[in-house]
């Protein structure tokens, strides 16, 4: 798990993923618009997880392991002017394996090949 601010820094979600996360978590009071999307799917594509994003007022995502937003929640408040509370769901497998170029398992190559030393955990 890492909360709110944490997304804007890429070292996070690869500690996370160095030390076994298989899905990532993000509690959040403020994520709104394409950047705040783009940053969670280039994060869940560079650690090779899935994140969910659960955001007060609505606006959560659950994005795939190679950056697909799976399902999006919305900010449109209510008749009464407040934005409901929702449940989003999507299936995601943390057991499949991404195939990039030469990879047969993306995943297992990044924490193969990444070098942890020279940023620490």
């Amino acid at each position: 798990m890492f909360v709110c601010w944490d997304i804007l820094f890429p070292e996070v979600t690869q500690c996370l993923m160095l030390n076994g996360a298989e899905i990532l978590f993000q509690p959040t009071y403020g994520h709104a618009g394409a950047q705040a999307d783009f940053q969670a799917q280039c994060r869940a594509h560079d650690a090779c997880l899935p994140i969910v994003i659960s955001m007060w007022g609505g606006n959560g995502r659950i994005i795939d392991r190679d950056g697909t937003i799976l399902a999006a929640g919305h900010t449109r408040p209510d008749w009464r002017g407040v934005a409901p509370d929702q449940i989003l769901y999507a299936d995601i497998d943390i057991h499949a394996k991404r195939k990039w170029i030469e990879y047969d398992d993306f995943h297992a190559a990044l924490i193969a090949e990444r070098q942890p030393e020279a940023y620490g955990r």
